[in-house]
């Protein structure tokens, strides 16, 4: 039988333990952390991540906002007679420019007269929580917030 010295004994098993142990850890990180997405598998966890609720109220609330724009008559923000909240007219596009493609002073002085004007199709007034999910959706469509080069 072959004699080992006692100390050499414990330095190999401490050193066994330490690469056991860099090896648990490496498996835990791996098994906490998934690899790197694709861009198509981002876009499906992004549409997943919205509630179909909300995907139907974002879709009827843009639907209902781009009626009222081709049905409306004067499309012209300089021809309007109400104030549009203290926007100059001369800085407001006409109605005719799509909702992702609107400047903010167009948007702002849009949706004041869309809240004005829109109402259900039996011509009563939307209640009022109502009204504000149309403000919320026109402005998350308009604005990418996480769209850095978007500087609206």
């Amino acid at each position: 039988m072959l004699y080992v010295p006692q100390e050499i004994v414990h330095e190999t098993i401490i050193e066994i333990f330490k690469i056991f142990i860099r090896c648990q850890i490496a498996s835990m990180a791996t098994a906490r952390f998934r690899p790197p997405k694709t861009e198509e598998e981002e876009i499906s966890l992004l549409s997943e991540t919205a509630p179909k609720n909300t995907k139907y109220n974002t879709k009827w609330a843009v639907n209902v906002f781009t009626a009222w724009q081709n049905t409306r008559m004067n499309k012209t923000a300089q021809l309007e007679t109400s104030g549009g909240n203290g926007l100059e007219s001369t800085n407001v596009e006409d109605l005719s420019v799509p909702l992702e493609h609107m400047s903010a002073d167009s948007l702002n002085f849009c949706l004041c007269e869309f809240i004005c004007e829109v109402a259900k199709q039996t011509e009563e007034r939307y209640p009022p929580k109502t009204l504000y999910l149309f403000v919320c959706v026109q402005g998350e469509k308009a604005f990418n917030i996480l769209e850095k080069s978007d500087r609206r």
